[in-house]
């Protein structure tokens, strides 16, 4: 587990008042990626603002996981298409 840092999935279940099961829903739906390593569930540091972004999602607004995986990929989407004007911003100035 060298070159990025991590944090026990159990840590951040803690913290943020979750079930361990959610971190592995989200796994196994590949909202995100986690370690195993010594009997422990590890989430890497860069995943985390996603991770509190989709237990916000959870907690307050009372969405189920494919409700979750919706919005995910919906904004993912809305991401790239945001790349794409600005790319084409650009070129259009020149």
């Amino acid at each position: 587990m060298s070159g990025e840092n991590y944090v026990a999935a159990s840590e951040f279940c803690s913290v943020h008042n979750l079930d361990p099961s959610f971190i592995r829903s989200l796994a196994e739906y590949g909202l995100i990626d986690t370690i195993d390593f010594d009997n422990s569930q590890f989430l890497k540091q860069s995943q985390l603002p996603k991770l509190k972004q989709i237990a916000r999602l959870h907690h307050e607004l009372d969405i189920n996981m494919e409700g979750i995986y919706a919005i995910m990929n919906l904004m993912q989407r809305i991401r790239v298409l945001q790349t794409e004007m600005d790319s084409f911003k650009k070129k259009s100035q020149v």
